[in-house]
């Protein structure tokens, strides 16, 4: 963090010297959870109550089979597999048929970590962002334990995390354009 204010103290110091003409501040992004502003790990940062909207419209009036728009799979641990939870109406209608899928965990090391849960959520990782708790679910492999989502993105205490990774690479060409004299830097 102090990092980034240092980064941001540098490319304002010389916006004061135009006194009194009020500067325009420059500023950069920091990872922030619910914050203003949505920065995936790839493609441009938007603001996050437009994501947030697209999202729930998507999702009222997307078919209830419809798996690329309602991302989040229930599951339930019986007898050491996981199966998909299929209770209520839009996911019964995801996964016709009267038994539910197995979630398949390759990696044995990560499985036994997620058999300490009873109900784990998965999620699609359509970026291909986890770097653990990776699944198969009918056959398709872009799914993720929310734990390996999220552990990847904040990372650990022996790793920074891919959120402020993807920040600094953001901040890095917002100051090289304004080297460049380019201060018209859109967010």
């Amino acid at each position: 963090m102090q990092q980034l204010f240092g980064m941001l103290a540098k490319v304002n110091k010389d916006l004061l010297k135009d006194r009194p003409k009020r500067p325009k501040w420059r500023t950069l992004l920091a990872p922030v959870a619910g914050g203003p502003i949505f920065v995936p790990i790839r493609g441009n940062p938007f603001q996050a109550d437009i994501n947030a909207a697209i999202n729930l419209g998507l999702r009222a009036i997307a078919a209830p089979e419809t798996g690329e728009i309602h991302l989040r799979i229930r599951s339930e641990n019986k007898s050491g597999k996981f199966l998909v939870r299929a209770d209520n109406i839009r996911e019964k209608a995801r996964w016709k048929g009267s038994k539910s899928p197995e979630i398949i965990i390759p990696d044995e090391r990560h499985r036994a970590d997620l058999l300490a849960e009873a109900r784990p959520n998965f999620y699609a990782d359509l970026g291909g962002v986890a770097d653990f708790d990776k699944v198969e679910v009918s056959g398709q492999q872009n799914f993720a334990s929310g734990r390996g989502l999220w552990g990847t993105i904040k990372g650990n205490e022996r790793r920074e995390g891919k959120d402020w990774l993807r920040v600094e690479e953001i901040n890095r060409t917002r100051i090289q354009k304004w080297e460049r004299g380019n201060d018209d830097v859109p967010m």
